[in-house]
């Protein structure tokens, strides 16, 4: 189940709703709409959102630090027309109130197929997880070690296979050790990136254009 927050007018929620309702017709999901940014703060306190629309009164530094920094979701702020943004974070984006179908879609589509179910030996026990709740793989020696919101598991494989199968929900291959989900990637030094739990992974000199290319684009 994907579960959107939206903290907008009624009718700006509505047309939002509307759109991702065409978007996600063989998917599940559910929304919230939230009418003030205190309301929608307590609210996420105790419940989970994958996706969250905000209006773009909300683009400030504060409510980056109070609401976003180290939150597992993905952000749009809608605004009255496109203009450069401060790119705060990697799950960060900027789109017009008319939602544009196209971009919506290219954005929401991935974080519904992360709510897909993924199954990997552990043990010889078979182990069910979401794909939204692996923060990172790593390759040690035969090993494929799954770093998720449950713990560490492991199960033999190699790195090549992991990143053509996790490619389409939105992992990136950032070094022969290592494949990043997406969504878990809080910002971009000099050759590494940092995780939204504070992680610090390695990027490989290859890798680093592919990598800086993923966090422009969401500024886009």
């Amino acid at each position: 189940m994907l579960h959107i927050a939206v903290v907008e007018t009624k009718q700006m929620a509505k047309e939002y709703v509307f759109a991702i309702g065409s978007i996600l017709y063989e998917y599940a999901w559910s929304f919230r709409h939230f009418t003030s940014i205190m309301e929608f703060f307590k609210e996420q306190q105790t419940c989970r959102f994958d996706l969250v629309i905000l209006h773009e009164k909300f683009q400030t530094e504060r409510i980056h630090e109070v609401l976003i920094r180290d939150k597992p979701y993905t952000v749009i702020f809608s605004c009255e027309q496109q203009k450069p943004d401060q790119p705060f974070d990697a799950l960060f984006f900027m789109l017009r109130k008319e939602p544009d179908m196209e971009r919506l879609a290219s954005i929401v589509l991935p974080i519904a197929k992360k709510q897909e179910d993924f199954f990997f030996s552990y043990h010889d026990v078979k182990v069910m997880m979401k794909i939204h709740d692996i923060h990172y793989i790593e390759k040690q020696d035969k090993y494929l070690i799954y770093h998720t919101v449950r713990g560490e598991f492991k199960e033999r494989g190699n790195m090549s296979d992991a990143a053509l199968r996790f490619r389409e929900y939105g992992f990136l291959h950032i070094h022969a050790s290592f494949l990043v989900n997406g969504s878990f990637l809080k910002s971009l030094e000099k050759d590494a990136v940092v995780l939204k739990d504070q992680t610090i992974l390695p990027i490989s000199r290859s890798k680093y254009a592919g990598v800086k290319g993923f966090f422009n684009a969401k500024s886009l």
